[in-house]
């Protein structure tokens, strides 16, 4: 999995999230075995407002493994990354 814009300020990563998946679409890069899942902006509220704390994604990643995510978007990338 490829997470990019979880903070809204950081643009570098999805632009790369963006043409790498562009890439794919064109069938310029292939993937042979597995499952390639990309975010280009992960925290989209943020993203689109600009602000980067609605919310600070970094501080509700679980830390560990039976920690509870403290933010709902957090909960849902972990449950996407575990199945």
């Amino acid at each position: 999995m490829i997470k990019a814009g979880v903070q809204e300020d950081e643009t570098a990563n999805i632009l790369a999230a963006k043409k790498l998946l562009d890439l794919l679409q064109k069938d310029i890069l292939h993937i042979e075995n597995g499952m390639l899942i990309i975010v280009p902006i992960v925290n989209q509220i943020a993203y689109k407002r600009r602000i980067r704390d609605i919310p600070d994604l970094n501080r509700t990643i679980l830390r560990k493994p039976n920690q509870a995510a403290s933010h709902p978007l957090s909960a849902a990338l972990f449950r996407l990354t575990t199945e």
